[in-house]
């Protein structure tokens, strides 16, 4: 939970992001996400879903988030975070002195390189937020839009007030999945479901392959 506080009628406020897997789970984390003080704009405390799944492509960090829709400041910040959890989980990942003290509370835990970040970005294909998304991480792969990869030259499916436009009076593009650079050659496809009204959002579908030159693949 990004958010668990009193409410109203003694019941808990609650707010958060929710991973739900097929495939087995070797680890979970939860991260909350930066959230410095804007007083230009309300806001809330955001987080992000990290969890490793086990796949026939080998084990692949998922991680889920919901950025800051009214603060641009806030979400700039939080977009800073979630690189830099990639940049911490990939030298976790890539330090093969570590020492694992099986056994004990500092054993060194699964956390692979190969990642797909989605979610809510609230932002932009223009944005600054979105752009910055895919600068290079020093010394770990960099993020790719998995739209631009499987779709290049060709506008984002809108994702957003396709359906509801009553709060949403002009369709756009704000749900995105990321892939770690390694992984894009396994995209086989990448779709939006823009006939369900189920949500104001429209499911983003991915689906990977086997990586052309390898025995590695994912279902």
């Amino acid at each position: 939970m990004a958010v668990d506080v009193p409410g109203a009628k003694s019941r808990r406020a609650r707010f958060g992001n929710l991973l739900l897997s097929k495939l087995p789970v070797l680890a979970v984390w939860r991260h909350l996400l930066a959230w410095p003080y804007d007083a230009s704009a309300v806001g809330m405390q955001r987080m992000a879903v990290e969890a490793v799944i086990q796949t026939s492509l080998g084990p692949l960090r998922v991680i889920t988030t919901h950025l800051e829709y009214y603060s641009v400041r806030q979400r700039t910040a939080q977009v800073e975070h979630l690189r830099d959890l990639h940049r911490e989980a990939c030298s976790h990942a890539l330090d093969r002195g570590m020492v694992r003290h099986l056994g004990s509370p500092f054993e060194a835990r699964l956390r692979p390189v190969s990642a797909l970040l989605c979610g809510d970005f609230n932002c932009l294909t223009d944005s600054a937020e979105y752009a910055r998304m895919h600068d290079p991480i020093e010394g770990v792969p960099a993020w790719r839009d998995a739209w631009t990869v499987a779709h290049p030259g060709q506008p984002h499916a809108h994702t957003n007030g396709v359906h509801d436009r009553i709060q949403w009076p002009t369709p756009h593009t704000c749900d995105y999945v990321f892939i770690t650079e390694d992984l894009t050659p396994s995209i086989r496809s990448m779709q939006v479901d823009l006939h369900t009204d189920a949500s104001d959002h429209q499911p983003v579908l991915i689906e990977l392959g086997r990586i052309p030159g390898t025995h590695r693949s994912v279902l």
